[in-house]
């Protein structure tokens, strides 16, 4: 694990601008290019999502609101709060903005690459229909992208490792419950292996099951989860309603203080 880490920590500075630049130029070109589309027919989507067009006879193995529930499920989590504390950390108050800015534009990048694994999916050996940037990269741009096709699922190998939610996790229960850290301390036994291996062997009997089984799980359990954050965050800004202003003043001022917000705040 130090070896990865190590290399991918040694990667990072190389990959800091491109990254920036794709994301903020290319989300804003889709963004023009489609005419603000996603954001005028935001409406429908959730109409659609709400299982308004849903069809027993169209093609696939989930409903709207299901693929929505596994995306968010494969989306919101710990790195939510624990990536966006680490990106405040390191990048200051200014980063939470640029946040907001990546998550509007993302709004419209996540159109483009749905509706394009929507327009060009292929079959798996089971004849289940198979969709994702590595099919609509060959099949929409030809056998040559193949290359990039494969580039994208390398890079997948580490950016949907749960290495870093599984040692959040860890990190979170064994400082939160005190009679656990106290064992952890005392005890040659590796806890962090053994949470880790625990973790896993729940995970696998939704991930072993296939998208059908990972949407009906995450179709149960996301509405609960989603429900949990947003309450959370009311609470929390109830507690502190004297610091919302100034909180929102640090965050737009520190936003165009780039040296602090590139140098740290790539985490987010």
């Amino acid at each position: 694990m130090e070896a990865i880490n190590d290399f991918l920590s040694a990667l990072i500075p190389y990959t800091e601008w491109p990254m920036f630049i794709l994301l903020i130029g290319g989300g804003l070109f889709l963004v023009f290019y489609s005419r603000f589309l996603p954001y005028r027919f935001f409406g429908h989507a959730i109409a659609i999502t709400s299982g308004k067009y849903d069809d027993k006879n169209a093609q696939g193995d989930v409903s709207s609101f299901q693929a929505l529930s596994a995306a968010v499920a494969a989306t919101v989590g710990l790195g939510n709060i624990s990536g966006v504390a680490i990106a405040i950390h390191d990048g200051g108050p200014g980063v939470v903005f640029w946040i907001w800015i990546t998550a509007l534009i993302g709004m419209c990048i996540k159109f483009y690459s749905c509706s394009l694994a929507i327009m060009y999916r292929g079959t798996d050996s089971d004849g289940k229909l198979q969709g994702g940037p590595m099919f609509y990269i060959t099949q929409g741009m030809g056998p040559r992208a193949k290359p990039l096709a494969t580039f994208f699922c390398i890079c997948g190998l580490f950016g949907f490792l749960g290495v870093f939610t599984a040692n959040q996790f860890t990190e979170t229960f064994m400082s939160v419950v005190d009679p656990v850290e106290t064992v952890y301390a005392t005890s040659e036994f590796n806890w962090k292996l053994g949470i880790g291996i625990v973790l896993a062997v729940i995970t696998s009997f939704v991930i072993f099951g296939g998208l059908t089984k990972i949407a009906k799980v995450a179709s149960a359990i996301v509405p609960f989860m989603v429900l949990v954050y947003l309450v959370s965050v009311i609470v929390v800004m109830a507690m502190n309603t004297e610091l919302i202003w100034p909180s929102l003043k640090m965050i737009l001022t520190e936003a165009w203080n780039f040296k602090t917000v590139v140098t740290g705040g790539f985490w987010g």
